[in-house]
């Protein structure tokens, strides 16, 4: 399991010239998230059917994501990747990318309520989150080096709340955009 998280790391790496503190276009921020949470997913070992809650979907469309957000859609992307993961790995041993259980608790308790979807709406801010401050640390960027991923994640933050007055969703606010733009939730 630590050689794939090592190959989305080398995968994952900062701009082609190597200097992280130059702004970020959509590619280099699209990229960054989805690792972030691909590889979230598979340290956490998050079980498949909270996967399938998080994509709850109703006449086609993601219950619990924006339609055309720049956030939601590498996030989703990633979410895809990691349910379809039985698609591509055949072994005899079980699923080499879901270990022992290591997602906290209290995300687990709202990302699996069944009574309320703004609780599971509250887990995923908070799942996107922590991914996206675990990214951070794992490359070890500093203030300086985080910023124009952080620059360009509240544009798209406030971009894909545009969006979501253009549409017709339940949605008051987009949980990944909340949990990838929030800065860490976890201080």
């Amino acid at each position: 399991m630590r050689s794939l998280a090592l190959v989305f790391a080398l995968l994952a790496t900062a701009a082609p010239d190597g200097d992280r503190t130059k702004p970020l276009g959509p590619y280099d921020r699209n990229r960054f998230l989805f690792f972030a949470v691909l590889e979230g997913l598979v340290e956490d070992g998050v079980p498949s059917e909270t996967v399938e809650r998080i994509l709850e979907q109703k006449d086609g469309r993601y219950v619990n994501f924006v339609y055309a957000c720049q956030i939601c859609h590498p996030t989703i992307d990633a979410l895809r990747a990691y349910a379809m993961r039985d698609r591509f790995y055949y072994g005899h041993k079980g699923d080499p990318l879901v270990g022992k259980p290591a997602l906290p608790v209290e995300i687990q308790v709202l990302l699996d309520h069944t009574g309320s979807v703004n609780k599971r709406r509250e887990g995923i801010e908070k799942l996107v989150n922590r991914y996206v401050e675990r990214r951070f640390k794992e490359l070890r960027y500093t203030e300086a080096e985080a910023k124009p991923i952080r620059d360009a994640l509240a544009l798209a933050k406030k971009e894909g709340g545009v969006m979501l007055t253009r549409l017709p969703t339940e949605l008051k606010e987009c949980p990944s955009c909340r949990g990838a733009a929030a800065g860490s939730l976890l201080r």
